[in-house]
Order: structure tokens, then sequence, then C-alpha cells
């Protein structure tokens, strides 16, 4: 006769009735049907939940007594016939807790199961931590004929990929897609689960669409999350899952943003906030709603909200969230004209620059450093800061920043009286403004004062003017210059 597997439940049948010292015949008689129970711990008929509950109460089974028994009998099943969920909890670890949970209730038997995933999840990181290190230092293509490799298909690995995704972002936009684009490859190789294998690649293609938004490529962006739209589902409230579920709102959020469209960039962080689960990722969200604050042209409120990121952020441990926040809040200070509030500001953010080594943000730094200079009136100062910091934005092959600094630069040269060098600083940087394809209806001063200056009648007001418009409309992408916020 062939071998029958013996389910969960009719396993836990056998041992409750074992314990409660019943005979098949005597749990039979109970029932009314004695052939049934030798049928059902034979495995040869299934057996509910609640018709398991029911035989418990017959055998008059203390409470809590089935759950222990339906975990005992699914620990006691091989591993290869249990078909686990990475992020549900295992059969040992609902063991463990209704074994506590006869003792002390439901309570702590949650409180156990979540320890349990809590300990999974980091343990599933660190490996994924340990299998980036072996992808780390390979080439694209290398790395992904690696990734087809079984270890390498995990929720984790796919975590981490895009982790990396987002801090290429600034600094690699195309390797940023490379890893994102990595990420989604791995989601589609795992095991079809509900709520897990389409959650993760959904999660995986948020990550690419923001890469591609950050490359300017808004139409790849878009088609990325059209996938995001089918794929993805929040977890209900008490679903297990360790992702973080506000990144796919958030991400959503910057490619609005990038098409100018606030109202609902700002609707979309809002979910973000809503789902955001501790306040190091409020604080993240927050920055970003004031650089869509900022870009919308209320450097009021952006003001506030980047106030309200740091307050709530002040323990992340991150320093490029406070860098990116002290040096926006000191940039929209400066576009309110309140250059008094924003000099101590500055000198936090040099000293952060100073700290973490980086000499980009040094160089965003000495940019600032110029405007805050002209804002208090000290013009030399500032025609010598923010001078050099438009020519090595230009050497690095920074064209927004460049052509930015560079605006600011003529406003000073034309209160100088020096419109020839205005003119000439300006047509350093004319091309920048050429294949951003700007000449559109609202960036009406930027193209009116280019013309004079190719006339030789620039004013500074006209160069106040299209400095302004090229920080609100000037990059398809939020500027660079708003460090640590992307």
């Amino acid at each position: 006769m062939p071998k029958v597997d013996v389910p969960p439940p009719n396993l836990a049948l056998q041992l409750l009735r074992i314990v409660r010292r019943k005979t098949q015949e005597e749990l039979g008689e109970l029932t009314g049907k004695p052939s049934q129970i030798v049928e059902i711990e034979n495995g040869r008929r299934s057996l509910s939940r609640a018709e398991l509950d029911k035989l418990a109460r017959l055998m008059e089974a203390p409470a809590g007594a089935v759950p222990v028994a339906v975990g005992l009998a699914e620990a006691a099943m091989p591993s290869a016939d249990r078909a686990t969920h990475p992020w549900e909890a295992t059969p040992e670890d609902r063991l463990i807790a209704e074994r506590a949970a006869l003792e002390t209730g439901a309570t702590v038997r949650q409180v156990f199961l979540a320890e349990g995933r809590a300990m999974r999840y980091a343990a599933d990181r660190a490996e994924a931590e340990r299998l980036w290190a072996v992808l780390a230092p390979q080439k694209p293509e290398r790395r992904r004929l690696m990734a087809r490799a079984k270890a390498f298909r995990t929720w984790g690995m796919i975590e981490r990929l895009c982790i990396e995704s987002v801090r290429e972002a600034p600094r690699d936009p195309e390797a940023a897609r490379s890893l994102a684009e990595l990420a989604v490859d791995v989601a589609r190789r795992l095991p079809s689960l509900p709520g897990f294998s389409d959650r993760l690649e959904g999660f995986a293609q948020a990550h690419l669409g923001n890469a591609l938004r950050v490359g300017n490529d808004l139409v790849g962006a878009d088609q990325a999350f059209a996938l995001v739209a089918s794929l993805w589902s929040e977890p209900a409230l008490g679903e297990p899952c360790p992702l973080d579920a506000s990144l796919v709102p958030d991400h959503e959020a910057s490619l609005w943003m990038a098409r100018r469209r606030f109202p609902e960039a700002l609707g979309l962080l809002d979910r973000a906030m809503a789902l955001a689960a501790e306040d190091l990722i409020r604080g993240r969200i927050l920055l970003k709603r004031a650089g869509v604050l900022e870009q919308a042209g209320d450097s009021g409120d952006a003001v506030a909200t980047l106030r309200e990121a740091l307050r709530i952020g002040a323990k992340n441990p991150d320093p490029r969230f406070h860098f990116g926040g002290l040096f926006n809040l000191a940039v929209n200070l400066l576009h309110l004209e309140r250059p008094i509030e924003a000099e101590p500001l500055v000198g936090e953010v040099r000293a952060l620059a100073i700290e973490q080594r980086n000499d980009l943000d040094l160089l965003r730094v000495q940019w600032l450093s110029g405007r805050l200079a002209a804002a208090l009136g000290h013009r030399q100062e500032a025609l010598v800061a923010i001078d050099e910091a438009a020519r090595r934005f230009a050497e690095r092959g920074l064209g927004y920043d460049a052509a930015l600094a560079a605006l600011d630069l003529s406003a000073l040269l034309l209160e100088e009286g020096k419109a020839g060098e205005a003119a000439r600083r300006v047509a350093e940087v004319r091309p920048e403004f050429q294949v951003r394809n700007i000449h559109r209806e609202e960036l009406a001063s930027l193209v009116l004062f280019l013309r004079a200056v190719e006339a030789e009648a620039a004013t500074v007001t006209l160069a106040r003017a299209a400095a302004e418009a090229w920080r609100l409309f000037g990059a398809s992408a939020p500027p660079k210059v708003a460090a640590g916020v992307e």
C-alpha cells in the first residue's frame, strides 16, 4: 500500500488523543463515527482546524492545547515537506510562542512571534550583506551572472541591492539603474508566494523607476511605476513585511516632482508618511517634502518643514541627513532674504562636509558661502567664492550647478559695473541652457536675460530673476545643489 503523509492537523489530533489517554475507539465513540478517527490519523481523510478544535473539546483538552499540538506536528515534519514563507513565523517559532501562550496569554504569544521574525530578518540581512561583499567588486555583467545562483535569490539580497541603488543615485545614475535592474532580475527568480514575490518585484521596480528618473529618463521611469502599480501591494495592518513600504510612494513622489506636478508629489509623500514606521523615516520624507515646496516656490513652508524634519530626525546617525537638512534650510532662508538666520547654518554644514571628507559637499558649501556673503553685503568676498565655485563645478561636469553659480556671479558682476565680464561668464555655461531645452513660457525671465546679455543690455534685476527661474525650472531632476535630499 502506498505511504500516505499525515498532515499536521491529523498528527496533532493523534498527539492530543494520546495526551488525553484516549484510544481511537474511545474517541470514535465520542464522535459517533469510530472509523473516521482511524482514517484521520492515517492521513486518509482531511481534518480542518475547526474539526480539530471540536474533537479537542470532546476530549476536554485544556485551553491552548490545540495550537501547541499543531506546532509540535508541524515541527516534526521534514523541512523539505514544509512550504515556508520567508516573512512568516516558522513552525519552531510558533511552537515556542504557543508554549509561552499557555502560561502567559495571547499578548506574549505575539511578542514571541515578533521577536522570532526580527531575529530571522536580522539574520537574512546579515547574509545579504555578506553576499553583497562578494558582488560589490564585480563589474555589472559579472554581477548579473553571479546573482543567478540560488544563494542570491533572497528578499534580503533584493533589499540590499535597492539600498545600494539609492546610495549611488546622486553620484552615478547609471550605476543606480544597473543595481535596481539586478534587484528586479533577482525578484523574478523567487518562488511564487502570495504577498511576497510580486511585492518584492514591485519594490525593486520602484527603485528602478527612481534610478531612471535620476538619470533623466522620465519615460522609462513612468513605465517602471506602471509595473509597480500592478505588482506592489501595501502591507495590511499587522501583516509581516520587513520592507520599508514608505519608499514606494516616496520614489514615485520624486517622479511627479521632476514633472513639476507638485500636488501629486505632496499627496504621495503624505501616503509615504502614513506608512513610515519610525522617526528616522519620517525625517527623510519631510526633507523631500521641503524640496517639493521649494521647487513650488514656497520657501516659507519649506523652512518650517525642514525644521520639523531636523527635529524629528535629530537622532539619525547618517550625517548626510543632517547635511542635507541644514544646507537646504540655509538655501531657503536666503531665498527669503533672511541671511542672519542662515549664517550659523553655513558654518554647521561646512563642519559636516569637512568631517565627512566630501569634496563635492565642500564645493557646494563654498557656493552657499558666496551667496551668504552677497546677502550680507560682502560683495568682494562673494565674487571670489562664487567665481571659484562656478569654475570648479564646470571642471567636474556639473552643468546645472555651474550654470546656477554663473547666474549668481553675473548679478554680482553687473552690480560692479562689469557687464562684459558678466556676459562672458554666462556665455561659458550657455550650452547648459540649450541642452536642457528650457525655452518655455515659464522661463521667460531667463530667456530675456540671455538675450539681454547678447545685446549687452543685461541688468542686475534681470540676472537675479534669471537665477531664480533656473533654480525653479532649469532641471528635469531635483537640483543637485540640494545635497543629501535625494
